[in-house]
């Protein structure tokens, strides 16, 4: 059964303007229980915002959850709100969204943050092309890439970066579940984590999987799969 002609048209047209919905602070994510559902794009984040349910009785309004709901309230917050209020809520979401990815804290790492910006931005996805998915060709050269790291970094461990590197393998390992399932913007911030944590531990991390990296790159031609800057591949 067509489950798009089983929800009424105002509602269709409601969560249209959502459905390209792109930004760098933010990833629409499939989800069975919502209607549509947005989620913070750091991996480690649990802010989310899932537009859940309609009702057309009484005027068109939609049933909304998010979190945060404040600058003073990180909690979720769950309401019914007017169809034409959609938007509103929305916005409000990511720039609480963009705040957060502002405003330094003494839990951040500015060491790997930095790395991870500069590898960030050696990424080119153009925006018509970062709400997509990965196409399969994509999935296995990547794949193929990761296993090699994830079966070799142990090679590496020693007793003072031993957690970081289970916290690689850990970041790794969903990575390569959600290569299928994630947008490409979901999955080159994933990989500026991942190579920006492997450069804090050292050049020699950095020579065995970052610069090889660069070479399979090259090599399989995934240059023209996901674009990246020159001073990547230099």
């Amino acid at each position: 059964m067509n489950k798009k002609k089983q929800i009424p048209l105002v509602v269709l047209r409601a969560l249209e303007p959502f459905i390209d919905k792109i930004g760098e602070n933010f990833i629409s994510v499939e989800s069975e229980n919502n209607l549509m559902r947005f989620t913070d794009v750091d991996p480690d984040s649990e802010f989310y915002f899932n537009i859940e349910n309609y009702d057309i009785k009484n005027g068109f309004k939609v049933l909304v959850e998010y979190r945060p709901h404040t600058e003073q309230n990180v909690e979720k917050h769950r309401t019914w709100i007017k169809g034409s209020e959609i938007n509103t809520y929305f916005t409000k979401w990511v720039t609480l969204l963009k705040s957060y990815d502002k405003v330094r804290s003494p839990f951040d790492d500015p060491i790997i943050e930095s790395f991870r910006d500069g590898y960030y931005t050696e990424f080119e996805i153009i925006d018509e092309e970062k709400d997509k998915p990965l196409i399969p060709k994509q999935i296995l050269l990547l794949d193929a890439y990761f296993e090699k790291i994830e079966n070799k970094i142990d090679e590496h461990i020693t007793d003072s970066n031993a957690e970081q590197i289970k916290e690689i393998k850990n970041d790794i390992s969903e990575l390569r579940d959600n290569l299928s399932s994630k947008t490409k913007v979901w999955v080159v911030n994933k990989v500026s984590w991942i190579w920006a944590k492997m450069t804090k531990l050292g050049p020699k991390l950095m020579k065995d999987f970052v610069n090889e990296g660069n070479k399979q790159i090259v090599k399989e031609s995934v240059a023209q799969i996901i674009e990246f800057g020159k001073n990547l591949l230099s």
